[in-house]
């Protein structure tokens, strides 16, 4: 079998690196639009919004001069939170949450693409192995696991790997959705967070989150794998401009694909962020969440759809820079 679709030290090193390049660029590309996604799921929850007796809140008046804002009292600290709608946003405050992102997006990304890329090396192997032991001879052999792996492996392998990844990126998702929502700074979404429900609390809404780590990254990666190759096949003429333009293609179409499927689980995990920070101490699954937005549209689909158009306008782009720029730093780590 080739050296090359073996796990090693250096296949693992070239994922990372490929994984972190990849990261960074698509966080600065899509951070302002995943801003503008999460204040349009909650928007309408902020509107409704109003103090309970579940929480020490005090509702101030509100003037035509700004947004609503409310002050929740916990213990003796005040926490000013502005529930403002994206008509109100600067542009550079888009990028409000990028902090954490930024400084673990890569770190995220390298972790995520290592454990796809070992997988599929693995699973490929297997298919080998199975193959050889049958008697048949494998085409596949000389071949590369970056082309001639099944789609299936490339949807096992990405759905596992996001399986693993979903238990750090939960916590992450929370705190940046708090920024984004209440224009907190990171030491206040950590404190509040902590403060309002401990360690479990990072993990609110983690059945949401985990159908989109893994069925999405599933979907994401097994379309992308797909397309690309079938371009490859019938519409490449040879030159790397022609493969690069593919790629771009196949990532763009996989992005939009994946938050089809994704996007009410997206919805939920979101409006569940929310409500336990507008309400500090009344915690709410997803299926609660799921059986109270129908119960409060009166059966309707609706609520699961808002924000949808930015957010397929967000997936092009984004996966078009992700998953190609992935693909071609490893192929050309390999190489060198």
């Amino acid at each position: 079998m080739d050296d090359s679709n073996r796990i090693s030290k250096q296949s693992a090193y070239n994922s990372i690196a490929a994984g972190y390049v990849a990261g960074i660029t698509g966080l600065l590309i899509g951070h302002p639009l995943d801003s503008m996604k999460v204040l349009l799921q909650t928007q309408a929850a902020a509107q409704s919004s109003g103090p309970t007796a579940s929480t020490a809140a005090l509702q101030l008046p509100t003037n035509n001069n700004g947004p609503n804002v409310r002050q929740i009292r916990t213990n003796t600290t005040a926490v000013s939170t502005e529930l403002v709608t994206p008509t109100h946003r600067s542009f550079l405050s888009l990028y409000k949450g990028i902090h954490i992102p930024l400084m673990t997006v890569g770190v995220m990304q390298s972790l995520n693409f290592v454990l796809y890329d070992s997988f599929r090396r693995l699973l490929y192997q297997n298919d080998l192995k199975n193959t050889q032991s049958s008697g048949s001879k494998s085409a596949a052999g000389d071949g590369d696991y970056l082309w001639d792996d099944s789609l299936t492996n490339v949807a096992i392998a990405s759905g596992t790997a996001g399986a693993f990844i979903s238990l750090i990126t939960s916590p992450m998702q929370v705190l940046k959705t708090k920024q984004q929502v209440m224009l907190w700074d990171t030491r206040t979404a950590l404190r509040e967070t902590m403060r309002n429900g401990g360690l479990r609390n990072f993990y609110t809404g983690f059945g949401a989150h985990f159908y989109c780590d893994t069925i999405g990254r599933a979907v994401y990666f097994a379309s992308y794998e797909c397309m690309k190759r079938h371009l490859r096949e019938h519409y490449h003429d040879g030159s790397k401009n022609s493969d690069v333009i593919n790629r771009m293609i196949s990532a763009a179409a996989s992005g939009m694909m994946c938050w089809f499927v994704i996007f009410p689980a997206d919805v939920v995990r979101c409006k569940v962020y929310h409500h336990v920070t507008t309400n500090p101490g009344a915690e709410i699954s997803s299926t609660e969440m799921i059986q109270k937005m129908f119960r409060e549209s009166n059966g309707s689909l609706r609520p699961f759809t808002r924000g949808f158009g930015i957010t397929v306008a967000r997936a092009g782009p984004v996966a078009a820079a992700v998953l190609p720029v992935y693909d071609l730093t490893l192929e050309w780590l390999r190489g060198v």
